[in-house]
């Protein structure tokens, strides 16, 4: 798969030949043909019924929509908005299909879209919410049609709306003054989408949903979903072997290629492999935290890290380090930009130069004002694959006298440090699809103080480029500004890349007709249309 980009008259071509898109080539099998139960096995861990819960969010993409969605290409596609249209890239109107109901009856209309903008824009809540700072004004001429006036143009504007995928109902929300403290499951999961919230039982790990036979683009293949939550991936793992689950999910991660010699020897599952268009591993300085300000010091890090070792322990040495530009090779605009070097001794010099040297004798270094230097690297303690990375980095930083600190947070904490407060120096992760093409595009999304702010970015220069970018109509000054921006990438190195990887994906062969989406997997529109049992 590929990343492409459309140009605006492209997006109006687009939304005219997908227009019933859902509804037509996804049109479920009905009858006794549905699937009855599919289980799915998640690490996701606990959920808090609450929008501002990122678990509860990814959950609301079985009960939930929003205006425009990705394939399994990264094209954008509609969803509740079935065309729309732009002339200008700052005006974008959105004709919203006309049979979607709520889960509870009541009829879904643009009123409902300008209120979900306003109020998680304002409330700054849901995961993703920032795709609406730049609404200047939303206006509803009808039930059916939404004007989203931005700002200042922005090219991007779609994969961003695709990007949040969640549109929620006034009628229940209008009233709800503090939307963090209101943890009704059931109202909370009403939606327009295939799926209605069944049940939760905590204390077992299994969260139910049924089918909404009533859902505007037709019935669901699979009658009943079942979620089961698992402590770690070796459990779960374990679970698909036995015939326990029909899936393993991973949101925005593959399983490790070491439990695949063993699934290949079950004959009842298959592996399926897939481009997941971005980063898979990825070391993200905050930009504006000191001493990481310094681009001289971030190029030192980058030559202490022993890259092939990581592709050969993390990877097999299936992946592939992708270049200081960030910018992959299947992306519209690629260049070549310097490839990320290991030279522990260049580092070492470098680091020297810079007035971090060991001057106590316990061999790591000072920082120039003779205090210790141990920087902190934050990291996902639920995430086995990047626990073990940060092991490696760990070590790769002590052979060159830099003492590494890995602190190990779960998930809310994680992204509350990185997000809300931002008082990380470093953190462990990935550039997964998503942050390719949303906000600005090209990594733009997590680079820029003014979004996400994972790199924190508040570099004048960059946001330039990055604003310059948004609103480039004419092809030849885009691809310059790609061009630009990925030497800013490779210059500055607010992110050391350290490898990307397919996706792999197992299964139990008795259902076909996964179909993947370059966020959520597995777990797309087409897979919950289309899904059956096995010929075989």
């Amino acid at each position: 798969m590929t990343t492409k980009e459309l140009t605006i008259s492209m997006l109006i071509l687009a939304s005219i030949l997908f227009s019933g898109y859902i509804g037509g080539a996804l049109a479920a099998s009905e009858g006794d043909e549905r699937i009855s139960n599919l289980v799915i096995g998640s690490d996701m861990g606990d959920f808090a019924a609450n929008l501002a819960d990122f678990n509860c969010n990814y959950l609301m993409i079985f009960s939930h929509e929003g205006l425009v969605d990705f394939d399994s290409n990264g094209e954008i596609v509609p969803r509740l908005a079935e065309s729309w249209d732009t002339d200008d890239m700052k005006k974008w109107v959105f004709h919203l299909v006309k049979n979607a109901t709520w889960h509870d009856g009541v009829p879904f209309t643009s009123n409902d879209v300008k209120f979900t903008m306003e109020y998680t824009r304002d409330k700054k809540i849901l995961y993703g919410s920032t795709a609406y700072n730049e609404l200047e004004s939303v206006e509803t001429p009808d039930d059916h049609t939404v004007i989203l006036n931005l700002k200042m143009p922005n090219i991007a504007c779609l994969a961003r709306l695709a990007n949040v995928p969640i549109i929620i109902p006034e009628h229940i929300f209008e009233n709800i003054d503090d939307p963090k403290k209101f943890t009704d499951v059931n109202q909370m999961f009403i939606g327009t989408g295939p799926y209605i919230f069944g049940s939760y039982d905590k204390a077992a790990g299994i969260i139910n949903f049924k089918a909404n036979d009533n859902y505007w683009a037709g019935k669901p293949a699979i009658k009943n979903i079942e979620m089961r939550l698992f402590k770690n991936q070796d459990t779960m793992m374990m679970a698909l072997q036995n015939g326990e689950i029909d899936l393993p999910y991973f949101y925005s991660k593959g399983a490790s290629y070491y439990y695949v010699p063993k699934l290949l020897e079950n004959q009842n599952i298959k592996v399926m492999t897939f481009d997941s268009l971005g980063i898979k591993k990825a070391i993200i300085f905050n930009s504006q935290k000191k001493p990481f300000d310094s681009k001289d010091l971030r190029q030192a890090i980058s030559y202490a890290i022993n890259y092939d070792e990581l592709l050969n322990l993390m990877t097999a040495g299936y992946g592939k380090v992708p270049n200081s530009g960030l910018v992959l090779e299947s992306t519209k605009y690629y260049i070549e930009t310097r490839p990320m070097e290991y030279d522990s001794e260049k580092a070492r010099t470098m680091l020297d130069s810079l007035g971090y040297k060991d001057i106590d004798g316990d061999e790591f270094r000072e920082m120039p004002d003779g205090s210790k230097f141990s920087p902190e690297l934050l990291v996902q303690s639920s995430n086995d694959e990047s626990v073990r990375a940060s092991e490696l980095i760990e070590k790769d930083l002590g052979e060159v006298g830099i003492a590494l600190k890995i602190k190990m947070v779960d998930n809310p904490t994680f992204w509350d440090i990185i997000e809300e407060k931002r008082e990380h120096e470093m953190m462990f992760g990935g550039l997964p699809f998503w942050t390719t093409n949303g906000y600005k595009g090209y990594y733009t999304s997590i680079m820029d103080s003014r979004n996400y702010g994972w790199a924190n970015i508040n570099d004048s220069a960059y946001q330039s480029i990055a604003d310059n970018l948004a609103m480039a109509k004419d092809l030849s000054e885009r691809k310059k500004l790609v061009e630009t921006i990925q030497n800013y990438y490779s210059e500055n190195l607010p992110v050391i890349p350290l490898y990307s990887m397919d996706f792999i994906q197992p299964y139990d062969k008795k259902y076909e007709g996964y179909a993947t989406h370059p966020t959520w997997g597995f777990l797309s529109q087409t897979t919950f249309m289309n899904l059956h049992k096995s010929d075989g």
